[in-house]
């Protein structure tokens, strides 16, 4: 649910960057002490960015941006962190053998303690707490309340795991947490990441407190100040953090800037120490000329996507036509555009623009997977299928034998500018093509709480994320809840109202009259429109023939067979597809008890089965798999100097331990 604001203020210069230029964010902290800056000195941690905008959700893949990830990691704590390793193999290496660590500030211990049934059992450290004023304890709660979020609030990237769990109950004052699930599961370490505050954040349908801010820590650092307008981030050291390391520097503050040119000099003049940009085709070499500064590309993890709501009248439910459909759309052209950057771009080893080529497995893993892309459809083919089924262009609106009138139409998350970009270029295809279609952008919580489940939109273009295992992504992406696990709708809708061209009652009706004003002219012209030369007896016809505003409301009620009812988390496009449930069900049950090593030879099978049935539904369709330009200064000191990453942070997943290397005269003067 990102929120991209627009650039309505004067960004602040690269010498307000040390001054402040802040407001205090409204659940900000209080109680904090203020930054102390000293001018030319090495309390200060630098960091410059063109990704900060609103929504720090780190549950939502609209929402994991490298920002939002960084300052996750540094105030909502995880149970298990993944072992760092070597480079980009953080994102090639086979994610469902990754060596997760117990994360000792947060937990003493976490093991299984039952097998029948199917237990862990978590020993939360008497220390760890939430900061505040007085400081709230981390109990069982907080472990309860993620697990609910997980399966209920709309746009949540994650299931897999969390759907075997059928309590989570509290021991010992809520220091020790026992899970139970329905069966073993040999992922158990990837639950639990970045807990959240249960008696602070108590809207799990929003979770709307994320949106501007993370407003509570039990982590090494405390979110002293956000500004979205001025584009600033300053974390200051947790004082309520007494049972791991302490952050290094006095603070960190994360500054945007749009402009490669202005992150190159903020990096050269050194007020910055290190930057992570989308930036465009020139920046990877606007940087590396920068004395000191490396920048290469490295992978992220989340992917863009087209996915197809099976509650659509106009398209679910109809395979042929999705794939037709899908077949219209210029992949390498739509990921340039999102990207903002050329195919052709170099820096490092990792690709400026990565379009991925299958479904079920992000392209640094295929090689692990081995899932064989399926051919798509031509262009041609595709529009010769669409007007054998009827399709046929009306001005801006398409018409069907089913009583449609209106264009086709694609989802955002608003503010989210390259899915924004995505989507407004594939509409341009296939009005191009002879499909006429829009792009409508809500809230996330009205496009995956209403607009998908209703079948207001036609196509969604959204993320999800790729920093779990393969296993854990089709799972969650493709899962279809029953019961109470359906996700409950948000409680308000704030801009439920589409554009009028979505309508095909407006279009029907819109159509009946202009037939009408033709008739009404033919009978003041000798019984012939001037216009379109047509008799009064062939627009009576007509008249008579065209659909009314009635049947174009019964033509866009959504399709509700085979469709997940309620809101829509992972599984965007809502399908059920009996045969695709089927196989993940087969999947995962022959995988999820068996260690994590041998998981990937049992599961190939199955996913080329499922990366099958998906190009036979027709359902989705990756646009971009998101890569980002990490540069970092000479001058960041580092406790651990080897290349390490991880997926999900590159080579600040230990950001809270950097410092800034004074210079000779830094020294000089101290």
């Amino acid at each position: 649910m990102r929120r991209r604001l627009t650039q309505a203020a004067v960004l602040c210069s690269t010498l307000t960057l040390l001054a402040g230029c802040m407001a205090k964010a409204p659940n900000a902290q209080i109680g904090q002490p203020a930054p102390s800056v000293k001018p030319g000195g090495n309390d200060v941690l630098g960091l410059v960015t063109d990704q900060l905008e609103a929504g720090f959700n780190p549950h939502s893949a609209g929402d994991r941006t490298l920002t939002t990830d960084i300052v996750a990691s540094l105030t909502l704590p995880s149970v298990f962190l993944p072992r760092p390793t070597e480079g980009t193999t953080s994102q090639t290496t086979d994610l469902d053998s990754t060596t997760w660590i117990l994360n000792k500030a947060l937990v003493r211990s976490a093991k299984v303690t039952s097998k029948e049934p199917f237990q862990v059992t978590y020993q939360i450290q008497p220390g760890a707490q939430w900061g505040g004023s007085p400081p709230v304890p981390v109990e069982a709660r907080d472990f309860s309340y993620l697990w609910r979020v997980m399966m209920n609030a709309p746009e949540i990237d994650t299931t897999a795991g969390y759907d075997l769990i059928t309590s989570v109950e509290g021991k010992r004052g809520g220091k020790t947490v026992v899970v139970t699930f329905t069966r073993p599961y040999a992922q158990w370490r990837t639950l639990f990441q970045h807990l959240l505050p249960s008696q602070f954040l108590n809207d799990i349908p929003g979770l709307s407190q994320l949106q501007q801010t993370i407003p509570y820590s039990a982590g090494a650092a405390t979110v002293r100040s956000v500004d979205l307008e001025r584009g600033q981030i300053t974390l200051m050291p947790n004082d309520k953090f007494v049972t791991g390391a302490r952050m290094a520097s006095d603070s960190i503050r994360i500054q945007r800037q749009n402009t490669s040119d202005q992150i190159a000099e903020g990096l050269r003049s050194e007020i910055v120490q290190a930057g992570y940009v989308q930036g465009d085709s020139l920046t990877p070499t606007r940087l590396n000329a920068v004395p000191g500064v490396s920048a290469t590309y490295v992978w992220r993890p989340r992917q863009l996507v087209v996915s197809v709501n099976a509650a659509s009248s106009l398209v679910g439910g109809q395979p042929a036509v999705s794939r037709a459909l899908l077949s219209l759309i210029d992949v390498p052209l739509v990921a340039q555009l999102a990207s903002n950057r050329l195919r052709s771009v170099v820096s490092g080893d990792v690709p400026a623009v990565a379009v991925p080529h299958v479904i079920t497995v992000p392209p640094q893993r295929t090689g692990v997977y081995s899932v064989s892309p399926n051919e798509r459809e031509p262009g041609d083919h595709g529009i010769e299928v669409l007007r054998d089924a009827g399709w046929i262009r009306h001005e801006r609106r398409i018409t069907t034998p089913q009583g449609h009138n209106r264009a086709l139409v694609i989802g955002t998350v608003r503010g989210d500018v390259e899915a924004l970009a995505a989507a407004t270029a594939i509409a341009d295809q296939l009005s191009q093509a002879g499909f006429p279609a829009i792009v409508q952008d809500t809230t996330a919580a009205d496009l995956y709480g209403f607009w998908l489940p209703r079948g207001k939109v036609d196509l969604v273009l959204g993320w999800h994320t790729t920093d779990q295992s393969v296993i854990a992504s089709v799972s969650s992406r493709f899962h279809c809840a029953t019961g109470d696990t359906v996700r409950s709708a948000p409680a308000r809708i704030q801009s439920a109202q589409l554009d009028p061209l979505a309508s095909s009652a407006m279009g029907n009706d819109y159509r009946r009259e202009e037939i009408s004003a033709q008739i009404s002219a033919a009978k003041d012209h000798q019984g012939s429109d001037p216009q379109t030369g047509k008799t009064l007896q062939v627009l009576r016809a007509e008249y008579d023939a065209a659909p009314t505003k009635e049947a174009g409301k019964h033509a866009d009620q959504p399709r509700t067979q085979h469709v997940q009812q309620g809101s829509r988390g992972a599984n965007a496009s809502g399908t059920c597809d009996p045969e695709l449930q089927a196989l993940v069900r087969d999947m995962r049950r022959a995988t999820d008890p068996q260690p994590p090593a041998a998981q990937v030879a049992l599961a190939k099978p199955f996913l080329h089965k499922i990366e099958q049935r998906l190009w036979e539904l027709g359902l989705i369709l990756p646009i971009w798999q998101e890569t980002l330009l990490e540069a970092r200064g000479a001058r960041i000191s580092n406790p651990t100097p080897e290349p390490l990453e991880t997926p999900s942070l590159g080579f600040f997943y230990n950001v809270s331990q950097w410092t800034v290397t004074p210079t000779e005269q830094e020294k000089a003067v101290q």
